[in-house]
């Protein structure tokens, strides 16, 4: 499988997947009924969305770590910095985009239009927004940044540990042990680190050492799932249907439906990248998509909460068609503003 510019199409195809599956959940969850981290709500809820706040919560975000892990680790084994250089970047191409989206998109836009938000009191000032902000306590989506800036550093400071084991197989055994005993840890015990959303590694730590090992062994991989793309596809997703039923009854089995995804979603990416699905890949419109992906996150999650707004008061409506209504605005302002950044700021490798 080839890859373009900097990581695998595959994985690139999967990220893109993933994206607009969090866009669909976002655009579901005001009707999926009560959510201790979701404060804006219609009056009925739709067992529809219920299903795909369900379903799309448990492998979508867990996918994101897999792609990322597997992308770092391509990058470390053939990197010539040392881990301190290797920090450092993570830290200008994470907490920077964090810092700049929280100050300049975020707070601005939550604190005057008032929207309702997780770790946001209504009426809340720009000032005191701001230093929820700086605080890490109000992050909003951004929380997958900072989340995935801790699970970058844990790995770039242990992997080589486990990678460069005399013994391959019991040094990457011994890894994914450590992933686990990790996140155990975090979630039992650490609960109370606050501080920039580190308490929510626990189980990223665990997708993000499977990427790894997934680039570490991507020929089997590749032989194992690519020849037969589709039918994993379909084995994956009756498991991942069946786990639905039980992954949010403790974090363990939210965890082992969250590793199921992963790869549901890579069988996914690996399927699209067939050469009969390459017309639909290199058109324009998805080309551009898939070039703009980390910036249509980055932008997107509030106009997805003022679509619903604008259009829930107004459209008498099924809930499903006000969803799939919602998530076409998203999309369309989400491009618009895409545009106008890149417009803005547009280096030579995004």
């Amino acid at each position: 499988m080839k890859k373009t510019g900097v990581c695998f199409r595959y994985i690139s195809v999967q990220k893109c997947l993933c994206l607009v599956g969090v866009i669909v959940f976002h655009a579901a969850l005001p009707f999926a009924g009560p959510n201790p981290f979701w404060k804006v709500y219609a009056k009925e809820s739709s067992p529809v969305a219920a299903l795909l706040s369900t379903y799309l919560g448990m492998g979508a975000v867990p996918s994101f770590f897999f792609g990322a892990g597997f992308l770092l680790c391509r990058a470390m084994i053939g990197a010539n910095r040392g881990r301190l250089a290797q920090l450092a970047n993570r830290a200008q191409r994470l907490l920077l985009p964090w810092f700049l989206l929280a100050m300049l998109w975020l707070v601005p836009l939550y604190t005057f239009l008032d929207i309702p938000a997780y770790n946001r009191a209504a009426g809340l000032g720009l000032i005191p927004c701001y230093l929820a902000a700086l605080s890490g306590v109000f992050s909003d989506h951004a929380w997958y940044l900072l989340v995935l800036f801790w699970s970058s550093a844990f790995w770039i400071v242990f992997l080589p540990v486990f990678l460069k084991a005399k013994n391959a197989a019991i040094g990457q055994i011994a890894g994914l042990f450590f992933a686990v005993g990790a996140s155990l840890i975090i979630q039992e015990y650490g609960q109370s680190l606050t501080w920039w959303n580190f308490r929510q590694i626990a189980g990223p730590l665990i997708y993000f050492y499977l990427g790894c090992l997934c680039f570490v062994h991507r020929e089997i991989m590749m032989r194992i799932l690519s020849g037969n793309a589709l039918v994993w596809m379909i084995l994956l997703a009756l498991l991942y249907a069946l786990l639905g039923i039980y992954a949010y009854s403790h974090y363990a089995m939210l965890w082992f439906s969250g590793v199921i995804g992963c790869f549901l979603t890579l069988a996914a990416g690996l399927f699209l990248c067939r050469p009969f699905f390459s017309p639909l890949l290199n058109s324009a419109p998805v080309r551009y998509f898939e070039k703009n992906s980390f910036r249509y996150y980055l932008f997107h999650m509030p106009l997805a909460i003022l679509s619903f707004q604008l259009l829930y008061p107004r459209l008498r409506m099924p809930p499903v068609c006000l969803m799939l209504a919602s998530f076409i605005l998203t999309m369309a302002a989400t491009t618009i503003v895409v545009a106008i950044s890149r417009l803005a700021y547009s280096p030579r490798a995004d």
